[in-house]
């Protein structure tokens, strides 16, 4: 049973007042090597929903072409009408890695889906692992290093009445911190969103200020 290869590292997600909110930088790395700088480890999910994977890339890339299967094969069944969410979805993809690492054959991806269903404004944040462990119910989810060195600071600072601004602000100084931390982590980040008045939206990527040439270095 071979490991991850083409690794993304960590992925955040929080709610916050007006709906959900992932981000993750666009790094993937080959063992200690960055190969790729400039790729999306996250995708729309249906109408209601996204999803984000950190870990190996070829599996993400394989979540996406089973989740955008089985989305295409929900409208067929229901005549254009999809009755799947943002939660259905996150336990079939729990049940899939289930299945797969019973088989000794695991997608090697922490995968986390944010949305909002549209029928009863449940806001919804779900995190499921390679052996198919689901984690629901938390205010935000990090994955990767981000859980042990950022988890303080979303602890500290998060607050349900977070605006998207300030929401943005504490991904940000996480992503710093993850910056200098994380030797397989970038500058170059995404964040998008979930809101029941925009739906979802799919940022563009942009570079953080993080550098490391400090005053109190030379003091």
């Amino acid at each position: 049973m071979s490991g991850p290869v083409n690794v993304g590292t960590s992925v955040f997600a929080l709610k916050y007042k007006d709906g959900v909110m992932v981000a993750a930088d666009t790094a993937i790395s080959y063992g200690g090597m960055r190969k790729h700088k400039d790729t999306s480890r996250m995708d729309k999910l249906g109408e209601e929903a996204i999803f984000s994977c950190s870990g190996e890339m070829a599996d993400f890339q394989n979540f996406q072409k089973l989740l955008t299967q089985k989305y295409e094969e929900d409208l067929i069944e229901n005549d254009g009408a999809c009755f799947f969410h943002p939660k259905d979805y996150f336990n079939w993809i729990a049940r899939t890695q289930y299945q797969r690492r019973l088989k000794s054959d695991p997608l090697w991806v922490t995968v986390v889906v944010a949305g909002i269903n549209k029928l009863d404004n449940e806001v919804f944040l779900g995190q499921s692992d390679f052996h198919g462990t689901k984690v629901e119910g938390q205010n935000y989810l990090l994955t990767g290093l981000a859980h042990h060195y950022c988890s303080v600071l979303f602890a500290n600072n998060w607050r349900a009445d977070m605006t998207e601004q300030e929401a943005r602000e504490l991904i940000e100084s996480c992503m710093k911190v993850m910056f200098f931390r994380d030797k397989k982590a970038h500058d170059q980040i995404q964040i998008s969103t979930v809101t029941l008045q925009d739906g979802v939206k799919i940022g563009e990527p942009y570079k953080i200020e993080a550098s490391t040439n400090l005053e109190f270095c030379y003091n």
